[in-house]
C-alpha cells in the first residue's frame, strides 16, 4: 500500500500491528485481519468516519504515529510513550504469558527468575514499564524478532530458553506450527490493556472523548460479544 496514499487522510489511518493474530495480522490477501482492525471499523462505523485499517511492522508504525501519521491500536501504556501519544479508554485487556519447552521448564515467580536466561520477544514492543525497566539491567539475554511464529521456531530449535508471548497470539500460533513439545508457565507475567492513540501533536482529544463513547456502547451490544467469540477471546 502507497504510504504517500495513506497520508493524504491521516486522520483515518489507524495502523496495526502486521504479526499479531488473532488480534491483528496481516491476511492472506494482504488486508488488516483480527480482533483491534474490527473493533476499530465497528466503532468508526457507530461514529459515521470512513478508516483505512492499515497493517506493518511493529516498530515502522511507531515511527509513523509519532510523526502524526496515522492512529495506533492495541497498543499498550508506558512512561515514555504517554509523553507522545493521547490514549483511548481501554479496547481489551491482554495476558502476556511466559513459554518455555516441556522438558526444560524453570519456576517464575518474579521477573528476577528470567535473569541469565534467552529469551525471544518482538522487536520494538513494550511489555510495560516493569518489564521495560528490567530490560535495561541487562540481566537477560534477549533475542528480537519480528513475530512469534520466529520466536517459537527459536523455542524449538533450543536457541533460546524462553519466549514471551501474549496468551491468545501464542495459542494461535502454536496451532498454527503444530507445535506441542512447547507448554505456557502458569503464572502470567502482567496484564496489559491496549488502547487507541493518537500522536499529541495532531490534538485528537475531542475525537477520542466521541470515540470512547462510542467504545462503550458497543462493549454493551451483541457485537461485542460475536467479536470475543469469532477470535476465541471469550
Amino acid at each position: 500500500m502507497c504510504m504517500s496514499a495513506l497520508y493524504a487522510n491521516e486522520d483515518n489511518v489507524v495502523y496495526v500491528d502486521s504479526s499479531n493474530p488473532p488480534f491483528m495480522y496481516l491476511d492472506k490477501s494482504k488486508q488488516a485481519a483480527g480482533f483491534y482492525p474490527e473493533l476499530i471499523q465497528q466503532i468508526f462505523k457507530k461514529l459515521d468516519k470512513k478508516v483505512s485499517v492499515s497493517p506493518l511492522p511493529w516498530k515502522r508504525l511507531l515511527q509513523y504515529s509519532s510523526q502524526g501519521k496515522g492512529a495506533v491500536a492495541g497498543i499498550y501504556k508506558n512512561k515514555k510513550r504517554l509523553l507522545i501519544y493521547d490514549y483511548s479508554d481501554a479496547l481489551f485487556t491482554e495476558t502476556i504469558c511466559i513459554y518455555v519447552r516441556k522438558n526444560k521448564p524453570f519456576s517464575f515467580q518474579s521477573l528476577k527468575d528470567l535473569s541469565g536466561r534467552k529469551i525471544a520477544v518482538i522487536r520494538g514492543w513494550s511489555y510495560g514499564d516493569e518489564f521495560d525497566a528490567f530490560k535495561q539491567k541487562k540481566l537477560m539475554i534477549l533475542f528480537e524478532n519480528s513475530s512469534d511464529e520466529n520466536n517459537f521456531k527459536m523455542l524449538a530449535s533450543k536457541r533460546v530458553d524462553a519466549v514471551i508471548a501474549l496468551k491468545s497470539s501464542a495459542s494461535t500460533t502454536l496451532k498454527k506450527l503444530k507445535m506441542n513439545t512447547v507448554q505456557r508457565l502458569k503464572k502470567p507475567i502482567t496484564l496489559n490493556p491496549t488502547y487507541l492513540v493518537f500522536a499529541k501533536s495532531v490534538n485528537k482529544k475531542a475525537f477520542i472523548l466521541q470515540f470512547n463513547k462510542a467504545l462503550i456502547a458497543n462493549k454493551k451490544t451483541d457485537a461485542w460479544k460475536k467479536l470475543l467469540t469469532k477470535w476465541q477471546l471469550n
